[in-house]
C-alpha cells in the first residue's frame, strides 16, 4: 500500500475539516428537502456529501474545488438534470486518485507505453478497415476502435509525444494514421504538441526550419484535405451571450443541450425535424465555451489556476523526457478541445485523467 492511504499523511488542515465535516454529517436526520421524500433526500444528501469529503483527498486544491463546485450547482439548479455530471467527474476524480495511489515516478513509463501499444493496435485494425473490412463497427471507415473521426485523431495526436519520447523519428510517422483518420483540429493540435517536445531536444535552428515545413504541410492540409468546419462559430456565440444572463454560476450542469427550470431553449443544428426530433447541438464541441456555459466563470476562474499550476511545476521540473511528452500531451488535449470535448468521453478519459495525475507526479 502506498503511504498515502495512511491517515497522518494527510495535510494537517484537511484532516481537521474531514473530521468537521463527518461529525456535521451523522446530523443527517434533521435535514430535509423540499419537495422530496425524507428516503431519497438523506441517500441524496449523504451521497454529495460523501463526494465532497473525497474532494478533500485529492491533494489538488483546484480539482477539489472544482468537483465542490460541480456539487454545488447541481444543488443550486435544484438538483435536477446533471446527474451525470456529478458521478462522471466524481469517477474521474476517483481514478486520478487511485493513479496517484498506484504509481510512483519510475511507473510512469509502464502507463504511457501501454497506451502507445493501444495506438500500434488502432493501426492495425484501421489498416484492416482501409481493405474494407469492419468486424464491429457499421461504418468501414477507418477510424480505429476510436469509432469516430474526430476522437481518433486526438487519440494519435496525444500518442505523438508518447513516441517522441522514445524515437523522434518513429513519432513523425504517426502523422500518417492522423493525417488518415484525423481532422483539422486533431492535426494542428498534434503539430503543436510535437513542436513544444522538439523545442527542447533538438537545435533552435533546425526547430526554426521544421516550423515552416510543418507550417506549410498544415496549410496544404486546410486547404486541399480537411477544411475546418465554420459552423460552430455562430453557435458558440450565441451560447456565450446567452451565458452573460448567468455568468457566475452559468446554466447548470448538462443544460446546454437540454430544456430546464431556468432555461427554455437549445441550439439547432438544422430547423428541420428528422423522425419528429428537432436535430440539436448536444455539446459546445469546445471545452472553454462549455465551461462558461454550464459552470459559469468560476468554472474557467479554477481551469485557469489548474494551468498555471501546471506551468509553475513545468519550469520546475527536470526537461526530462516523461516530463516533455506528459506536458505536450497536456497541450495537445487542451488544444483540441477548442474543437472537440475528447475529456466527456469515456474511452478517451481513462487516457486522459491518468496522464493528469501521472504528471502531477512527474513534476514533483
Amino acid at each position: 500500500m502506498r503511504d498515502i492511504f495512511r491517515p497522518e499523511n494527510l495535510r494537517v488542515e484537511n484532516r481537521k475539516i474531514l473530521r468537521i465535516f463527518i461529525v456535521a454529517l451523522s446530523f443527517l436526520c434533521l435535514m430535509s428537502y423540499i419537495g422530496m421524500e425524507i428516503r431519497p433526500a438523506h441517500e441524496l444528501m449523504m451521497a454529495l456529501s460523501v463526494i465532497v469529503l473525497f474532494a478533500l483527498v485529492l491533494d489538488n486544491i483546484w480539482l477539489s474545488l472544482f468537483l465542490g463546485w460541480t456539487v454545488f450547482l447541481y444543488c443550486f439548479f435544484g438538483c435536477s438534470g446533471g446527474e451525470n455530471y456529478v458521478t462522471n467527474l466524481f469517477y474521474g476524480c476517483i481514478l486520478y486518485f487511485l493513479v496517484k495511489v498506484a504509481f510512483d515516478k519510475e511507473h510512469i513509463d509502464f502507463f504511457l507505453d501501454g497506451v502507445l501499444w493501444l495506438a500500434f493496435i488502432n493501426i492495425l485494425y484501421m489498416c484492416v478497415q482501409l481493405l474494407g473490412y469492419n468486424f464491429i463497427f457499421a461504418s468501414a471507415a477507418p477510424y480505429g476502435f476510436m469509432a469516430n473521426r474526430g476522437i481518433t485523431g486526438i487519440f494519435f495526436a496525444l500518442c505523438i509525444p508518447l513516441l517522441a519520447r522514445r524515437n523522434l523519428s518513429l513519432s513523425a510517422l504517426l502523422f500518417i494514421p492522423l493525417w488518415i483518420g484525423g481532422t483539422a483540429t486533431s492535426m494542428a493540435a498534434g503539430i503543436i504538441g510535437w513542436l513544444f517536445f522538439l523545442f527542447f531536444r533538438i537545435p533552435k535552428k533546425t526547430w526554426i526550419i521544421l516550423c515552416l515545413v510543418l507550417f506549410l504541410m498544415g496549410s496544404y492540409y486546410l486547404i486541399f484535405i480537411n477544411h475546418p468546419g465554420t459552423e460552430r462559430f455562430m453557435m458558440w456565440r450565441m451560447a456565450l451571450q446567452d451565458t452573460i444572463l448567468h455568468p457566475m454560476t452559468g446554466w447548470g450542469l448538462n443544460s446546454f443541450a437540454n430544456y430546464t427550470q431556468t432555461k427554455d431553449m437549445v441550439y439547432l443544428l438544422s430547423s428541420l425535424e428528422a423522425n419528429g426530433e428537432i436535430s440539436k447541438w448536444d455539446n459546445p464541441h469546445n471545452l472553454y465555451v462549455s465551461l462558461f456555459f454550464e459552470w459559469g466563470i468560476v468554472g474557467l476562474f479554477l481551469l485557469g489556476g489548474y494551468l498555471r499550476q501546471c506551468g509553475l511545476a513545468f519550469n520546475r521540473a527536470i526537461k526530462e523526457p516523461n516530463t516533455l511528452a506528459l506536458a505536450s500531451l497536456l497541450i495537445v488535449f487542451f488544444v483540441s478541445s477548442i474543437f472537440w470535448f475528447p475529456i466527456f468521453l469515456a474511452r478517451m478519459a481513462v487516457i486522459i485523467v491518468p496522464c493528469f495525475a501521472l504528471y502531477e507526479l512527474q513534476t514533483k
